[in-house]
């Protein structure tokens, strides 16, 4: 877990294997996402909902301001075969949230994931992976989350299926 002056950060631990930078994607290079896609977003909503409702914590809304640059990230992780939370250029997740325009002011976390193959409907597989995460598991039952951007990204050759969970406060 990070701090920043503004506000609390929780980092977490990757899934897979970590990668060196690469270049930067612009957010015009973003593509709209499938229809496969968007369906695999609202189920992994509901898993991740069922999850910390049945510890005893309230269910997460979907943030369209925190969804942008998660499709933008899981696009670009998807792209190169990478997974990092920091953008190419170093800077930490946070800053690529807080310039999306989420409040400076509210505590943000980021989860990643990534299965081999095409498996859009592999949802309940990713939270399993996360909840046996320590730092994974902080953030989808962390109580002060109560706003997620949520994607799930195919790569290209159908080799992998990323996924980027930005949490915010």
């Amino acid at each position: 877990m990070a701090s920043t002056p503004l506000g609390r950060v929780h980092s977490a631990l990757l899934i897979g294997a970590l990668a060196s930078a690469a270049i930067g994607v612009p957010a015009a290079q973003a593509a709209p996402l499938t229809r496969a896609e968007m369906t695999s977003r609202v189920t992994l909503l509901k898993e991740m909902n069922a999850t910390r409702v049945s510890h005893g914590l309230r269910p997460l809304r979907m943030s369209r301001v925190l969804n942008r640059p998660a499709v933008r990230h899981s696009q670009f992780l998807a792209r190169t075969g990478l997974l990092q939370h920091d953008a190419a250029n170093g800077n930490p997740f946070y800053v690529r949230l807080y310039g999306a325009g989420y409040s400076r002011r509210k505590a943000v976390g980021e989860n990643l994931g990534m299965i081999g193959g095409c498996s859009l409907d592999a949802s309940k597989v990713m939270i399993r992976m996360w909840l046996d995460s320590p730092s994974h598991r902080r953030n989808l039952l962390d109580p002060s989350y109560r706003y997620v951007g949520l994607a799930v990204v195919q790569a290209s050759n159908c080799d992998q299926t990323v996924y980027t969970t930005d949490f915010g406060g």
